[in-house]
């Protein structure tokens, strides 16, 4: 039986769409609709929805009735929530400045009374936390990220404002980070250009460039990245504003806009290395190996290639690719690997390179029909997610097979759809 003085904290009206939002999130969480939870617990429909909405106080026998079917098990501990909204800034902070040591600092004290915050009447703000840093903090995983973004969207449209604009940028990086950019881009616009809350807006904008960048419309995601940048610069947000930097630079230059890169990427390296940003200092370096092979200078770029600790899938189609341009094919096969799906099952450039190594191999093999099927492979992944560069690299090289075999309508049609996919790359 629930206890008068948590009633009493409950029918306060500050506390009362709190305690709403709760019974909505634990009525999704166990997949009962607004009927079906009002027949079991013996309410009208409408008496419930007002209980969801905050719309009427809770009597002691209804309480009891929801806790039966819902669990709620609910307590209020004001120093924990003190202590709650301390760190729940402090995550926000961490995301706002892409400050890790903060994010891992929230998390690690969040987690602490994981077991308490789930049954608060701040149950929902954690909750928000709980997706926020499964997604924000950097090789971190939590489980149940799936069942917490399904449920927080249910309870959408009783969120306070504050609230759904986290909800929005959170599951846009959720989305994001699950590789549905649609989604990703639509929650991530919704957060920038609704959103009230200047870093959530100056985040959101960063994400939209970023998904845009992924997606290869590298002008438009220049465009928001300019504009992140401006707000990045007005409030002294140095880390984001590096990275909103090295992405827009690494867009300019799959582009082929290479005049006047080599400033910025020296400025760039100098200012990851000082801050030991390790993770962009190697997409730095991604960078300028790419800078010198789109100007044929390849061993500038196995130069900085010898340089890089992490070697991914990536790195080594670099390597192999400017072995073939030198025509080392014996180099070029030194630098094969196998990449399975199971390394990196979100991240669709490890396919990409899965098959550019695979096309290399066959071509320094000089098996004509190996080489072909492993090619097609590799342009047509490179093409389903156009990978500008990658895309260049695969159609070249088909073409001129194509035209070696005489099968010219073949490399008139894959003309065409390069010039489908260079109009999206470059307008």
């Amino acid at each position: 039986m629930v206890e008068e003085d948590l009633l009493d904290i409950i029918n306060r009206p500050e506390h009362r769409k709190e305690f709403g939002k709760i019974v909505r999130f634990l009525r999704a969480r166990h997949k009962h609709t607004l009927r079906s939870l009002a027949h079991k617990v013996n309410l009208s429909h409408a008496h419930l929805r007002k209980i969801e909405t905050g719309a009427t106080q809770i009597t002691s026998k209804s309480f009891d009735r929801l806790d039966a079917v819902l669990h709620l098990d609910l307590c209020v501990d004001m120093d924990l929530k003190k202590k709650f909204h301390r760190y729940e800034r402090l995550l926000e902070q961490g995301i706002e400045y892409f400050d890790s040591d903060k994010l891992l600092e929230s998390v690690e004290k969040l987690e602490e009374n994981d077991v308490d915050h789930r049954r608060s009447l701040w149950m929902v703000d954690y909750y928000l936390a709980k997706l926020a840093f499964h997604n924000f903090t950097l090789f971190r995983h939590y489980g149940g990220v799936v069942d917490i973004a399904s449920d927080l969207s249910q309870i959408e449209k009783v969120l306070s404002e504050p609230q759904w604009q986290r909800l929005f940028l959170y599951r846009g990086v959720y989305n994001y980070n699950a590789n549905d950019l649609q989604n990703a881009i639509s929650d991530f616009q919704t957060a920038w250009k609704h959103g009230t809350t200047r870093w959530i807006r100056a985040t959101a904008c960063y994400f939209i460039g970023t998904v845009y960048s992924e997606s290869y419309h590298l002008p438009k995601s220049n465009l928001y990245l300019d504009e992140a940048i401006q707000m990045f610069e007005e409030d002294k947000n140095t880390f984001r504003l590096m990275h909103a930097q090295v992405k827009r630079t690494g867009n300019r230059i799959r582009i082929g806009h290479i005049e006047n890169v080599e400033e910025d990427l020296k400025t760039q390296k100098q200012f990851a290395q000082s801050h030991r940003l390790d993770s962009t200092y190697y997409n730095i370096q991604m960078n300028e190996t790419l800078y010198h092979i789109l100007r044929e200078d390849y061993d500038a770029a196995l130069s900085v290639l010898d340089d890089i600790e992490d070697k991914t899938p990536g790195y080594y189609f670099y390597r192999a690719y400017s072995h073939l341009q030198k025509n080392d094919c014996e180099k070029a096969l030194e630098n094969i690997v196998t990449v399975t799906d199971e390394q990196n099952p979100h991240n669709r450039r490890y396919f990409i390179h899965r098959y550019s190594l695979a096309f290399i191999e066959a071509y320094c093999q000089s098996e004509n029909h190996e080489y072909e099927d492993a090619l097609r492979r590799f342009l047509d992944e490179a093409m389903s997610h156009r990978a500008y560069f990658e895309t260049r690299v695969a159609y070249d090289y088909m073409v001129n097979l194509l035209q070696a075999q005489r099968r010219y309508k073949e490399a008139f049609q894959l003309t065409q759809r390069m010039i489908d996919i260079t109009k999206t790359a470059l307008c």
